[in-house]
C-alpha cells in the first residue's frame, strides 16, 4: 500500500521521478505504473488510469494463462486494487473466525473451495488476509492458532495438509504459496493454475465439485457437474 498512500501528498510526476530513479523502472512495473513521464500530471490523469487498467489487465491475464503458477511481478497492492473477479479471490482468514472469535475449521473449507473453483476453472489467484472489501486483515489471527510454531511454514504446512487431505494431493503441483506484506500486516498469495483433471473438494455432505463463476464460487449438483466435466475434460469424462 506504500505506492498509494503517498500519491495523495506528493504530486505524481515528481513521486514517479523519485522511485524511478531510486528504484528504477521494475518499481513501476510491479504497481502497473504507466512509465510514460507525459501521464504523470494532473492534466493527463484520465489517461493514466486508462493506461494503468490496461496494464493490470495485461498483468492479470498474464498470470492467469501462466502454466507454472508461478507469481508474476503483479503486486499484491495491485491485485486488491483490482478487486475480487473471475480470477482473483478475497479471503479475511483460513483459520480463525472474525465472527466467533476463534478458530473454525469451516473457514479452511471456504479456502479450499474457493481454490478448488479456480483448479476446475481457468485458474486465479486467493489472497488470504484480505476481506471483500479489499481492507487488509492480514494473517495473523491465523497464525496464533497455529500453537508453539506461529510461523509462515507452519501455515503452509497446514494448508498443504488441508488441500492433500480433503482434495487431492497432485493438487499441489498446480499452486504456489508465498506471502507479502501489505498496510503493516502479511497477507498469504496462493497463485492456481488450471487443473488437468476435475477435483472435488471432501465435505460433510461427501465430495463436491466447485466452479469460478464471475466473482464467486459455486458448487455444481450431480447433473451441472457431469455435463461440465464431459465438456472439460471429455477424455477424463469418458473414462
Amino acid at each position: 500500500g506504500g505506492t498509494n498512500r503517498k500519491l495523495g501528498a506528493t504530486p505524481p510526476a515528481e513521486y514517479f521521478e523519485a522511485i524511478l530513479k531510486e528504484q528504477g523502472e521494475a518499481a513501476l512495473r510491479s504497481h502497473c505504473i504507466p512509465l510514460n513521464p507525459g501521464l504523470w500530471t494532473l492534466e493527463s490523469y484520465p489517461a493514466f488510469l486508462d493506461e494503468r487498467r490496461r496494464l493490470l489487465a495485461e498483468a492479470m491475464n498474464e498470470f492467469v494463462h501462466s502454466t507454472d503458477a508461478e507469481p508474476t511481478t503483479l503486486s499484491v497492492d495491485a491485485l486488491i486494487e483490482q478487486g475480487e473477479s473471475a480470477t482473483l479471490e478475497f479471503k479475511a482468514t483460513f483459520l480463525w473466525d472474525v465472527n466467533q472469535g476463534k478458530a473454525n475449521n469451516e473457514r479452511r473449507l471456504d479456502v479450499l473451495k474457493a481454490i478448488a473453483g479456480f483448479l476446475n476453472c481457468e485458474g486465479g489467484t486467493v489472497l488470504v488476509g484480505v476481506q471483500d472489501s479489499g481492507e487488509i486483515f492480514g494473517i495473523e489471527m491465523d497464525l496464533s492458532t497455529l500453537g508453539k510454531k506461529q510461523d509462515r511454514d507452519n501455515y503452509q504446512l497446514v494448508l498443504v495438509n488441508e488441500l492433500t487431505s480433503k482434495i487431492d494431493k497432485d493438487v499441489c503441483n498446480y499452486l504456489s504459496i508465498s506471502f507479502h506484506p501489505a498496510s503493516g500486516k502479511e497477507v498469504c498469495r496462493i497463485a492456481v493454475s488450471r487443473c488437468p483433471k476435475p477435483v472435488f473438494v471432501e465435505t460433510d455432505k461427501g465430495q463436491q465439485f466447485y466452479l469460478r463463476s464471475g466473482n464467486s464460487t459455486r458448487p455444481l449438483n450431480p447433473k451441472e457437474t457431469n455435463a461440465y466435466t464431459a465438456i472439460r475434460w471429455p477424455k477424463k469424462a469418458a473414462g
